[in-house]
């Protein structure tokens, strides 16, 4: 599964480290730290861009399918 080439997406090295492990929620009211990036960390949620939600929602319902996992299941509820 690590090895799988749908769940590789290059990524800010700063934003990756401070998005953690956290899930996907809307957060309101809140503004990017990362200049042109407008990804969103604010008290361990993430926000992604617009752009990247159908990206990441369809390599969350992928890894349900292809691995059958409980924690892409409940991953991909976020709605944007």
């Amino acid at each position: 599964m690590q090895a799988d080439k749908f769940r590789l997406f290059s990524a800010i090295s700063s934003v990756n480290a401070l998005s953690s492990n956290y899930y996907f929620q809307r957060v309101l009211d809140e503004k990017s730290d990362f200049g042109s990036c407008v990804m969103i960390i604010h008290k361990r949620k993430a926000q992604p861009p617009e752009q990247a939600r159908g990206r990441i929602a369809r390599a969350y319902l992928y890894m349900d399918q292809a691995y059958n996992e409980q924690a892409a299941a409940q991953a991909y509820q976020f709605v944007g």
